[in-house]
């Protein structure tokens, strides 16, 4: 989810409670035909047998199956074999490990090679956006594979980045230029919010052979209860390109579009999106918080679900789906865990992290944040109090699992984005997070009230 508060304002199956459409009931895995396909196709069973990079210098992470490629100061994550880690030290990396704005074309030359007959076959890949969060991940991810990545965007998001990759420059809404006629293997779309511009964006691009639209769970038209892929998505009341206030209603008429020009596309769509570089704070606020120490206040119940997924897990996905063709529509999160849990999960990062903290949890309960006027969602993030948002933190992912999604302990997501924090490149002032002053005032009457 990419907005900054819950996207589904009282809908029941459709727009003014009526028929809600359904776009979701897609065979669980569709792959590209064969002759199409034949070239880079991964089979299921190599899905496991993970990208080992050979003939680099390299040292393993501790605690996780990946391996850390070092390369003059740039440090490169690529996926490793158990049998292949095994042959390397121990080592634990003092930083997130991911690099986005260095010398990528010395590390992909020696991605690309084979290992006991698997290989990754190049793609020229496209991607719309791929500066911010999700994008920029999803070209660290392609880059790890060995693609050839271009960009298209208006260089105003850290043009710096990826000096190596081909930069288109332009405007999605009404100057295509750069990208008339290209043809690509691949495109991915992190950036589509109105139907109009994606339609737009289809049709000035040359041939594309695997087409992925990174939607969202603010689709659906209820989030009282946990949807699946085959639950009715919510309709425009009347025509809007305002996507801000729109986002659940024209994320879905953007997927119809998609799907129109490439019915085989790759739909994910994603739940809260964590992890380092995420410009909204929803899941930073945690562990930053408890790093901090002192009294954090935290809203009861314990045992309510919360559910994310890791940026790099769904970009490493995105990756994967462009190489093997998968198609369908899937609900793009992580396993659900508790409240409590996830807490505790950034607790133990913060204290882990070789700084420690003396952070006290205060569990308040959630009748009594309201009257105090504390916001669910953003201004208490991961708070969501109201029955009409019930089933949104709550969704199974099984599908998603099924097709290949792969995802990391949530600790590694706690720890790597507090890392981030700690290095000074997150935002210092982000849009979601419990102002610290309201936070003591909130406490304060919250231990007194008896």
């Amino acid at each position: 989810m990419e907005r900054d508060r819950p996207l589904v304002h009282g809908r029941g199956d459709g727009a003014n409670h009526g028929p809600g459409r359904n776009r979701g009931e897609e065979p669980l895995v569709q792959l590209a035909a064969e002759a199409r396909a034949a070239a880079r196709r991964i089979d299921a069973d190599e899905m496991d047998v993970r990208l080992v990079v050979v003939g680099l210098r390299a040292e393993a992470t501790q605690e996780r199956r990946e391996l850390t490629v070092v390369l003059g100061d740039e440090r490169r994550v690529a996926e490793v074999h158990e049998e292949e880690l095994r042959k390397h030290r121990r080592h634990r990396a003092s930083a997130p490990p991911f690099v986005d704005d260095v010398d990528h074309a010395r590390v992909v030359g020696g991605l690309g090679r084979a290992h006991e007959g698997h290989r990754v076959e190049p793609m020229r890949i496209l991607i719309l956006g791929g500066t911010q969060f999700l994008g920029r991940h999803t070209v660290d991810a392609a880059l790890a594979r060995g693609h050839d990545v271009t960009l298209f965007n208006r260089g105003q998001t850290r043009p710096e980045l990826f000096p190596n990759v081909e930069k288109l420059r332009g405007d999605r809404d009404g100057d295509l230029t750069a990208i008339a006629g290209r043809a690509f293997d691949a495109v991915v779309d992190t950036s589509g919010y109105v139907p109009r511009v994606v339609r737009e964006t289809i049709d000035a691009l040359g041939s594309v052979g695997h087409y992925t639209f990174v939607s969202s769970v603010s689709v659906y038209a209820s989030l009282a209860t946990p949807p699946t892929e085959a639950s009715a998505v919510a309709e425009l009341a009347e025509p809007t390109e305002e996507w801000r206030e729109a986002y659940g209603e024209l994320k879905a008429d953007c997927e119809d579009v998609v799907r129109e020009r490439f019915p085989e596309a790759f739909i994910p769509r994603p739940g809260l999106i964590v992890g380092p570089w995420d410009p909204t704070g929803r899941f930073t606020y945690w562990p930053a918080r408890l790093a901090e120490g002192g009294r954090v206040l935290a809203p009861a119940p314990r045992d309510a679900p919360a559910q994310v997924i890791d940026v790099r897990d769904l970009a490493r996905w995105i990756v994967l789906a462009a190489e093997t063709g998968l198609a369908g529509t899937f609900n793009a999160v992580d396993r659900p865990t508790t409240r409590a849990a996830l807490v505790e999960t950034c607790r133990r990062a913060a204290s882990d992290d070789g700084m420690g903290t003396d952070a006290e949890v205060v569990w308040v309960e959630p009748d009594f944040l309201l009257e105090q006027a504390v916001g669910e969602w953003m201004e208490l993030p991961l708070w969501l109090h109201a029955s009409e948002y019930a089933g949104m933190l709550s969704i199974d992912p099984a599908r998603a699992f099924a097709a290949g999604l792969q995802t990391r302990p949530l600790a590694e997501t706690a720890a790597d984005t507090l890392a981030w924090v700690r290095s000074g490149e997150a935002p210092a002032d982000p849009p979601a997070g419990l102002a610290r002053d309201k936070e003591r005032a909130v406490l304060d009457s919250w231990l007194s009230k008896d």
